[in-house]
């Protein structure tokens, strides 16, 4: 009785850490229809990998407006994002050079130093990486 629990647990902590998945994309497109395929790639990767899915946007360059109040892309379906779990990361460097004040970002984004910092460090801790747009 003792080994089965013990092969229970063994069988029950391999097949749980083999769900914790971790996705970091990164976006530096200014194209409507990357930020869109942003999106559903999100929507997409959680349906399919599980809510224990941890997912990372890193934003830099062309590809801050997507988090600009000003151009209200798609808020509610990105607070939705949010709210799973989904983290959204704009590059300190971008908003210096580009002069955007973190107030002008959407509320939940929050921000890296350096967006390619930010997407090293992840992969060197085994994440999983995608680039959204060209």
């Amino acid at each position: 009785m003792k080994k089965l629990f013990l092969l229970m647990l063994f069988m029950f902590t391999v097949v749980s850490h083999a769900s914790d998945y971790k996705v970091v994309f990164e976006l530096t497109s200014d194209n409507p229809k990357h930020w869109e395929t942003l999106l559903n790639n999100l929507e997409n990767v959680k349906k399919d990998l599980g809510p224990k899915t941890k997912m990372e946007v890193v934003v830099h360059g062309n590809g801050m407006g997507v988090l600009l109040k000003r151009i209200e892309f798609q808020k509610r379906r990105m607070t939705k994002i949010v709210s799973e779990g989904v983290q959204f990361l704009a590059c300190e460097n971008t908003l210096r050079r580009r002069g955007i004040k973190r107030e002008e970002l959407y509320d939940f984004a929050k921000t890296v130093p350096a967006g390619l910092g930010e997407i090293i460090r992840k992969q060197k801790e085994g994440w999983a990486y995608i680039k959204i747009g060209p």
